[in-house]
C-alpha cells in the first residue's frame, strides 16, 4: 500500500507529532511504502494566488504543486494529522488541499454536478483538540468538522474518508491517557488495507 501522509505542526515536541511517529511506525511495520509531507518542513507555500488560478485555468500547474499531486495520485492511503486551531485546521493544510486539489485533477464539473476524481482513495483524519468534547459538541461543532473537512474536501474529490479521529482535551490528559490514545492509532492503522 502507498500510504501518503499530510502533516503540519510547528512545535516539534508536540502530542500531534507523537500521533505521527506512531502512524509512521505501525504503517511501516504492516508493510506501507510511507511519504511524509511535513508542509513546514518543506516550506510548502499554502496560498492560492492569482496566478495559480491563472495556471489552473491554462492547464498549467506549477512545478512545485505537480510534485504535491504526484504523491497524492500515487496514494492508496492518505492520512493528515493536524491540530483543530481556531475551529478548523491549520491554514497550511488547507492552504494544501486549496492548490493540489485542483480542477482536472481532483475533480471536474459535469454541467452543475461535481464529478470526484481520485476515488479508490481511502482517508484516514487524526485530529486534536485542546478543549473537552463537550465544549464542541453544544456548538454541533463535531458535525460541521465533519460536513467541511470530511465531505468538503475529501469526498467532494471522489475519496473515501474511513476514519476522522478526534482526541480532545490534550493538554489536560495525564500520560497513561495520551499513552492510551497512541495504542488507538496503532489500532486504526492495523484495520488499514
Amino acid at each position: 500500500m502507498n500510504h501518503l501522509i499530510i502533516y503540519a505542526h510547528p512545535d516539534k515536541e508536540s502530542f500531534v507529532k507523537k500521533i505521527l511517529e506512531e502512524l509512521i511506525t505501525e504503517a511501516q511495520n504492516i508493510g506501507h511504502q510511507v511519504v511524509l509531507r511535513d508542509l513546514l518542513e518543506i516550506n510548502f507555500n499554502p496560498v492560492l494566488g492569482y496566478d495559480d488560478l491563472k495556471r489552473i485555468r491554462n492547464k498549467d500547474i506549477a512545478p512545485e504543486i505537480i510534485v504535491e499531486q504526484e504523491f497524492i495520485a500515487k496514494a492508496d492511503i492518505i492520512s493528515v494529522v493536524y491540530p483543530i486551531w481556531y475551529m478548523s485546521m491549520p491554514a497550511i493544510i488547507k492552504g494544501y488541499f486549496d492548490r493540489t486539489l485542483t480542477k482536472g485533477f481532483a475533480f471536474d464539473f459535469e454541467g452543475q454536478l461535481v464529478n470526484g476524481k481520485l476515488e479508490n482513495k481511502k482517508v484516514y483524519l487524526f485530529s486534536t483538540a485542546g478543549l473537552h468534547k463537550d465544549f464542541y459538541d453544544t456548538m454541533y461543532l463535531i458535525e460541521n468538522f465533519n460536513h467541511i473537512v470530511d465531505y468538503g474536501i475529501f469526498e467532494f474529490c471522489g475519496m473515501e474518508v474511513i476514519s476522522h479521529e478526534y482526541f480532545w482535551s490534550i493538554p489536560f490528559l495525564k500520560n497513561s491517557e495520551k499513552k492510551e490514545i497512541l495504542a488507538r492509532v496503532r489500532q486504526i492503522v492495523k484495520s488499514m488495507k
